[in-house]
């Protein structure tokens, strides 16, 4: 994705307000999480939450989670806590239709990207 002329790839962003005029996307605003400063930015497409971690601080101490946060679960989904269960993306376990979806939808991205005739940006 590096090496498409029309896609930015902007790290430690943290998207603050989506733009749009009431049909599409039009713009994003981001806050740099080093600098501090806030940008804003027109464009025809956005992805966000590349390497979002999980809400899950209210959790320490009581549930075990990894070091991104991600809930530890078993087989059954249950967590360190008996009777507890987790689903969704706040574990760490691949649910694995949605690996081998999002892959597919990742693999095919370069080439969209390449026959689209607008400059995308990527904010993560």
């Amino acid at each position: 994705m590096r090496s498409l002329k029309n896609v930015d790839i902007i790290l430690n962003a943290q998207t603050t307000e989506v733009k749009g005029d009431g049909s599409k996307v039009t713009g994003l605003e981001y806050r740099d999480r080093v600098s501090g400063d806030v940008h804003s930015v027109a464009l025809a497409g956005i992805f966000v939450q590349i390497g979002l971690l999980p809400n899950t601080t209210w959790l320490e101490g009581a549930i075990e989670r990894n070091r991104m946060g991600e809930i530890i679960i078993d087989a059954k989904c249950e967590t360190s806590v008996k009777g507890v269960f987790c689903g969704g993306r706040l574990h760490h376990r691949t649910v694995q239709t949605d690996y081998h979806r999002d892959r597919r939808r990742g693999e095919s991205l370069p080439e969209r990207l390449r026959s689209s005739d607008s400059h995308q940006s990527i904010r993560t």
